[in-house]
C-alpha cells in the first residue's frame, strides 16, 4: 500500500494480556507504530498475530472504549477482548486461505458427500468416515 503517513508513536510491542484470552500472559507483537493517514489512526505491528485485547492500542495511548469505530484484522480471537466494549461487531469474510466459506476451495481428492461442505452429509457420517 502506497500511503503518506505521519508517525505518532513507536513502541517495542510488549504488554500483558488483560482479558480472558490469556489474561496475565506477556505478549510481544514486535515493534509497533501508531501512524496517522487520511484522518485515521492506524496501529501496525512487525509480528503477525491475532489481536486478543486492547493492549496494542493502549501502548500508543488509544482507549478503544472511547473510539467510535475500531477495525481489526482478526478472525475470532478478538471477541474475548472486545465484545464487552463494542456496541456492534461487524465481521467480514474476504477470500483467501482464512475464509470460513469452505466450498470456495478447489478440493481435488475429497470423497463426497462430506460434512460440512455438502447439505446431504451428516455429522455422524463425518465421525465414521
Amino acid at each position: 500500500m502506497d500511503l503518506e503517513v505521519y508517525v505518532k508513536s513507536l513502541t517495542d510491542g510488549r504488554f500483558m494480556l488483560s482479558t480472558p484470552m490469556g489474561q496475565g500472559s506477556p505478549m510481544n507483537i514486535g515493534r509497533t507504530a501508531r501512524i496517522a493517514a487520511g484522518g485515521l489512526d492506524i496501529v501496525v505491528a512487525s509480528e503477525r498475530t491475532q489481536v486478543l485485547d486492547p493492549g496494542p492500542f493502549l501502548l500508543h495511548g488509544i482507549d478503544v472504549a472511547r473510539c467510535r469505530v475500531v477495525g481489526l484484522k482478526s478472525s475470532a480471537h478478538f471477541r474475548a477482548g472486545f465484545s464487552g466494549i463494542a456496541k456492534h461487531i461487524v465481521t467480514t469474510d474476504p477470500p483467501g486461505i482464512s475464509t470460513a466459506n469452505l466450498p470456495t476451495f478447489p478440493y481435488r481428492r475429497l470423497r463426497r458427500p462430506i460434512y460440512p461442505l455438502d447439505r446431504d452429509a451428516t455429522y455422524a457420517e463425518r465421525l465414521s468416515g
